[in-house]
């Protein structure tokens, strides 16, 4: 008859399978908190703004500034409303035109295609451009240009670089008469939304914003609230 013997002990303490379990349970909780917030669109990239009303103070390599929580656009920069302080060498905004006010995400969520028009999204970053699209004009714009210039919106030029029936409309449009002047490129598509880029800048910023074509009527007002924006945050 072969003789029975127990295992010998393992020398584990209870202790530690506790703590195994416990983590095991935490790391199943934080796993359906994110599936969760994956879902319902919290930390999307195409949500727009934050909900917090609180203000941020941000530091874009070292030019200090105080930002609504609710302009703040993309996942990172919800992320790090935890600690109430942002350190980026790229600030990404959203605003509504024309309150230039951050909207809420519910807000954003639920807009239609005509509010969908009066968002402005600005990136802010330290730093000039080594060429402007003021210096691009004469250099390469008006060289590029498909036919001659024609009447824009708000008494604007408009130059049109893309050929005929390309699937992409590619034109500039620019005020007329002055050295610092409006100069705005705007893609016009077929398959996606329209978009225009304006660069600038106010002291040592560099302001990108993007904005839909419907508002170059109003480039003048738009160009002065995006300053007064950016003041705001500086002072």
């Amino acid at each position: 008859m072969i003789p029975y013997e127990l295992p010998q002990a393992s020398g584990f303490r209870p202790i530690y399978f506790t703590v195994i379990i416990a983590l095991l349970a935490l790391t199943a909780f934080v796993h359906l908190f994110l599936l969760a917030a994956h879902w319902s669109g919290y930390w999307r990239g195409n949500m727009y703004w934050s909900e917090a009303p609180k203000i941020l103070s941000v530091s874009l390599d070292g030019y200090e500034l105080k930002v609504p929580a609710d302009l703040l656009k993309g996942p990172a920069h919800r992320l790090s409303q935890l600690t109430g302080d942002l350190y980026l060498s790229n600030l990404r905004m959203s605003a509504v035109w024309p309150s230039m006010l951050g909207a809420r995400a519910r807000t954003a969520g639920n807009s239609g295609r005509r509010d969908q028009k009066k968002l402005l999204d600005i990136d802010v970053r330290i730093g000039a451009p080594s060429e402007t699209m003021s210096d691009q004009l004469e250099s390469i714009f008006k060289k590029l240009a498909r036919g001659q210039p024609k009447a824009g919106p708000g008494g604007l030029t408009r130059l049109r670089l893309s050929a005929d029936g390309a699937a992409e409309g590619d034109y500039v449009f620019y005020e007329n008469g002055r050295i610092t002047s409006f100069i705005a490129r705007c893609k016009i598509r077929k398959n996606a939304a329209d978009v225009c880029r304006r660069e600038l800048t106010w002291g040592p910023l560099l302001i990108n914003y993007r904005f839909d074509p419907s508002l170059l009527s109003n480039w003048g007002s738009l160009e002065r609230r995006i300053l007064t924006l950016i003041g705001s945050l500086a002072s």
